[in-house]
């Protein structure tokens, strides 16, 4: 029944029963371990934590616990395993951060990624090839300072290395590398808050995975959020309602399927200020309480009409000669994901619904692949800018750092490499072209395995090759 259909509503039926059983097996399972956790730590009858997993909005096959349920007392720690596997390669953007971690550290929950990667000593099983096995010390430092960087660039409390056969890391050369990460992991933990932070921050409908299975979920944009040269700070829908949310310039929603009035006016209120730019991008509010996506955009002025059947193309193009700041270097289709070629034929992630967009007054920027209905426009009023596209997952790395500039942001590097700038840790690992790292104010920047000082400015070019990571520890100059 769960696959019988593209998604469920919260309606009286099937639909409900369906929601209603998933929400319940989310929910109880979070709460019973919270209880087992608080009844360990009772038992003990000394300080101790206690830690979980599978609970990422951002992964949906480990999105399996309610992560506020989990913030409630008896967890003191959200682990996550890092994406497996073609996303650990050495000439991939990497696998870790896959966590909505500024949402546990909104809830005072501790997030720790874990490190299963293979070594050149790592036995090979026969069809888990897959995992991205490094040849050798060179390809391991790039995955590890990569994924390594990432996680705590991007606000994680720290990592930990699984070694599945007690054998992979027992070599100096890996071990060499695995102590400059924990050293690493110090830095950042005594430079956390005393740097200037993102100003980009991310929002994922946890509850989608309740109604639907791949219609929603920005998951499916980490790639290009891992290459836009921005750092992320990824939370939940629902903490656009809590007090303590810090303020940003650059606003994007995924898929906010279950968007609700107070919600909304949160947004309005939050986001929805001077110079600031509001992304919302994919399929809005047809499983909560405004049943579809209309109501939700008439708040903003945007007018469309839902659709509730598939589009005639399942991917959006960017406009062509056509002059606009979000545009920018940006060609061809709009998104990263979901592309398959089978029997000489190209085929894109399914969309079951869409939207017709109809107002006159929004600047087109892209339309549905072969056809001439708009699929990504902006509208600015209020001072602020709307970009809205119904496509899943319907953003590039390019358009989210034009999106930055237009609110404000620099951001960090030009898109196309893996960069990510927070805690004082920076890494670029290199895809495409050389990598200079951009900051807002002049710091100190030093080598990470010897501890060397490197100079101070506002911009440091980092020296790797494609294929290969650099990162570097920094500091607010004097």
């Amino acid at each position: 029944e769960w696959r019988s259909r593209p998604y469920f509503n919260s309606d009286n039926g099937l639909d409900r029963k369906i929601v209603d059983c998933r929400t319940f097996l989310s929910i109880s399972t979070a709460r019973m371990l919270r209880r087992f956790g608080q009844t360990l730590k009772d038992g003990l009858g000394r300080p101790c934590v206690i830690q979980t997993w599978y609970s990422s909005p951002v992964w949906r096959q480990t999105s399996r616990l309610t992560l506020s349920e989990l913030a409630k007392g008896g967890i003191d720690i959200v682990a996550q395993v890092t994406d497996y596997a073609p996303p650990r390669l050495q000439r991939a953007p990497g696998g870790t951060a896959n966590f909505s971690i500024a949402a546990a550290n909104l809830r005072k929950l501790l997030f720790v990624q874990e490190l299963d990667h293979r070594t050149w000593r790592s036995q090979s099983i026969a069809g888990w090839d897959y995992t991205a096995y490094p040849k050798d010390a060179a390809e391991f430092q790039a995955q590890i300072m990569r994924d390594v960087g990432v996680t705590l660039a991007s606000g994680a409390n720290g990592f930990y290395y699984y070694d599945m056969f007690g054998s992979w890391y027992h070599d100096p050369e890996a071990m060499k590398i695995i102590r400059t990460t924990f050293q690493m992991a110090d830095w950042a933990a005594a430079h956390r808050g005393k740097v200037p932070r993102t100003e980009f921050a991310v929002f994922m409908d946890e509850p989608d995975r309740l109604h639907c299975e791949g219609m929603a979920n920005g998951g499916a944009a980490m790639k290009s959020l891992r290459t836009s040269g921005l750092t992320p700070d990824i939370f939940m829908l629902e903490d656009i309602l809590n007090p303590a949310l810090p303020e940003y310039k650059l606003y994007l929603f995924f898929s906010p399927l279950t968007i609700s009035p107070e919600q909304l006016k949160a947004i309005q209120q939050k986001a929805c200020r001077p110079g600031n730019v509001v992304m919302i991008i994919g399929p809005t509010g047809i499983c909560g309480p405004f049943k579809a996506a209309k109501p939700v955009f008439a708040a903003f002025g945007l007018q469309i009409e839902d659709v509730f059947s598939p589009p005639d193309s399942n991917v959006v193009a960017f406009a062509e000669n056509k002059q606009h700041p979000l545009l920018d270097n940006c060609r061809g289709r709009l998104g990263t994901t979901g592309v398959q070629i089978q029997d000489d034929q190209v085929f894109y992630l399914h969309h079951p619904v869409w939207a017709h967009i109809s107002n006159s007054d929004a600047v087109v920027l892209g339309h549905w692949l072969g056809t001439s209905e708009p699929g990504l426009v902006c509208k600015s009023s209020g001072g602020y800018t709307l970009i809205y596209s119904p496509q899943i997952a319907g953003v590039s790395a390019q358009l989210l750092s034009n999106a930055a500039r237009l609110a404000g942001i620099e951001p960090s590097a030009q898109p196309g490499n893996v960069v990510y700038v927070g805690q004082g840790i920076a890494v670029g690992h290199r895809l495409g072209d050389p990598i200079r790292l951009n900051f807002p104010c002049k710091m100190r920047f030093f080598e990470p395995f010897s501890g060397r000082r490197l100079g101070s400015d506002r911009s440091v070019e980092l020296n790797c090759s494609p294929g290969e990571c650099q990162a570097i520890l920094y500091e607010i100059a004097d």
